[in-house]
């Protein structure tokens, strides 16, 4: 948690760091991703975003920020049938459209912070649902193999 913290609260300085960039010519330090790669990093946003969306929407009132014991039967529908996390991976792939598209070092680092908050938050979600309800979430991870990226992890 407080890794994605650090990471909203980074991602707000990068903002502010690009827009005084523009303003006062401060230098860029580009990482050199041709402009097609970049063009083409819309489509990790667009597609994060929509799925995110879709994850959050399947929650309905379950949804919650706080890493919690489920109040009712865990959500297999949805994006919850292809993936244990679908929302960090949906957000993890918009914020890596984002890291293409501002092509430099400080959204790299800004960006990337929170891409790895979601990773360890969805770790950390694992382990506490098999302790807290294994009857229910044994049986899901085995059906459910994927965290965040399916065929990888």
């Amino acid at each position: 948690a407080l890794l994605l913290v650090m990471g909203v609260s980074l991602n707000m300085v990068n903002i502010a760091y690009e827009l005084a960039r523009r303003r006062w010519n401060l230098p860029n330090f580009p990482l050199g991703i041709p402009t097609p790669v970049r063009i083409a990093g819309l489509a990790p946003l667009v597609i994060g975003f929509v799925w995110a969306t879709w994850a959050r929407r399947s929650l309905g009132r379950a949804w919650s920020t706080a890493v919690q014991q489920p109040k009712a039967d865990l959500n297999k529908v949805g994006p919850y049938r292809i993936m244990r996390h679908p929302i960090y991976a949906g957000a993890a792939c918009l914020y890596a459209g984002l890291m293409i598209l501002q092509n430099n070092v400080s959204g790299a680092v800004f960006f990337g912070t929170h891409i790895i908050g979601f990773i360890l938050k969805a770790a950390r979600e694992d382990r506490f649902l098999s302790l807290t309800i294994p009857q229910q979430y044994g049986p899901y991870k085995s059906n459910v193999r994927w965290r965040l990226l399916p065929g990888v992890w």
